[in-house]
């Protein structure tokens, strides 16, 4: 559907918008590569605390630009 389709493009570009960040490599790595949050820090050569932060910081970066009110109430409306 639209909606569907939308929301898709809308999580591609909140994805590239993140990808210059240090830690976006974790986001791979989590979500698409199914790896673990260990695997990464062994990766990043960091401790899994600074992993699970830099996961978190950028989730929450991605649920802003995905799911503001504005982007929510466009998905509505078509």
């Amino acid at each position: 559907t639209r909606r569907s389709s939308d929301l898709v493009n809308m999580t591609e570009n909140a994805l590239k918008n993140i990808e210059d960040d240090k830690y976006y490599k974790i986001i791979e790595l989590k979500y698409f590569e199914e790896m673990t949050l260990e695997y990464a820090a062994g990766k990043f050569n960091v401790d899994i605390t600074t992993i699970k932060r830099n996961k978190n910081r950028l989730i929450n970066r991605l649920r802003t630009l995905i799911f503001s009110d504005n982007v929510i109430q466009d998905i509505m409306n078509h």
